[in-house]
């Protein structure tokens, strides 16, 4: 078995992203940010291929794109919920061991 999208750093954000509800492409990139549009454009497709995610254009002008996860998409999406609410929840504690640990170094 082939897992190396779903643990690649990009596809993992798409994820968390896409988890709950379908998201248009500009949406996702302001989800996750940061993100360069080479790694936003190529993690969906990846994921597309590999069944995690559905992607559907939508006929409008301009052409739109929207992602939502699949039925397997939304499996590990159940795994990962958990970590990235103790993330969230923690990241300021996360941000001060940095800092001093970063102050302490030489």
């Amino acid at each position: 078995m082939h897992f190396e999208h779903l643990v690649d750093k990009w596809a993992l954000l798409v994820v968390i992203a896409l988890t709950g509800h379908p998201t248009r492409f500009n949406q996702l990139g302001r989800a996750i940010g940061g993100v360069f549009q080479n790694g936003l454009s190529q993690a969906p497709r990846r994921l597309e291929r590999d069944g995690v995610v559905c992607r559907v254009v939508i006929a409008t002008a301009p052409v739109a794109v929207e992602y939502s996860l699949t039925a397997l998409g939304r499996t590990p999406a159940d795994a990962i919920t958990p970590f990235a609410t103790w993330a969230v929840i923690h990241a300021d504690a996360v941000s001060s061991a940095r800092l001093r640990h970063d102050a302490d170094s030489p």
